[in-house]
C-alpha cells in the first residue's frame, strides 16, 4: 500500500514540476568605458512594466568606468537570444553625456553581448544584454 501511495505522490509531483511555466528575467547593462559620465534615460512599454513601479521612465547615472544595470524584467519564456528583436520591451532608450546624445549605434543589436547568466532549471532562468561604451562612441 504505500508503494502505491509513494507512486501516485511521485506522479503527481512529476505532473506539478513539469506543467510549470519556464520563467525568464531579461537584463540590460551598460558598461560605461568611457571617459565621461552617462545618462541614460529608459521608458519600457507599459506591459513589461513591473506593478511594483511608480513610473515607466527611468534615468540612471553611469560614472566614467562603472558598470549599470540599466534595464530588468521577467517574462514567460526560455532562454533565447532575441536577435534584432532584443529591445521589444523598451519603447525609448536614450544615453547621454553633457546633455549631447552618444551616436545612436547602440540601438543596433551587434553592438551588445548576450550572455546566459542561468539557464533556470531549478530556479528563473537569466540573460544579460550588455553594451560597452567606449571613447569611439562619444560625438
Amino acid at each position: 500500500m504505500n508503494k502505491i501511495y509513494v507512486l501516485i505522490f511521485l506522479t503527481l509531483f512529476s505532473f506539478a514540476f513539469t506543467s510549470c511555466d519556464p520563467g525568464l528575467m531579461n537584463e540590460y547593462i551598460v558598461e560605461n568605458n568611457s571617459d565621461f559620465d552617462l545618462k541614460v534615460v529608459t521608458k519600457l512599454n507599459i506591459n513589461k512594466r513591473s506593478i511594483s513601479e511608480i513610473d515607466s521612465i527611468k534615468i540612471i547615472h553611469i560614472k566614467k568606468h562603472e558598470r549599470a544595470q540599466i534595464i530588468s524584467y521577467g517574462e514567460i519564456g526560455r532562454v533565447h537570444d532575441k536577435e534584432n528583436e532584443f529591445l521589444e520591451s523598451v519603447d525609448s532608450l536614450y544615453i547621454t553625456f553633457n546633455n549631447k546624445k552618444i551616436k545612436e549605434e547602440f540601438l543596433n543589436r551587434k553592438n551588445w553581448k548576450y550572455k546566459i547568466i542561468d539557464r533556470g532549471y531549478f530556479s528563473m532562468a537569466k540573460v544579460e544584454y550588455v553594451l560597452d561604451i567606449n571613447n569611439n562612441n562619444i560625438k
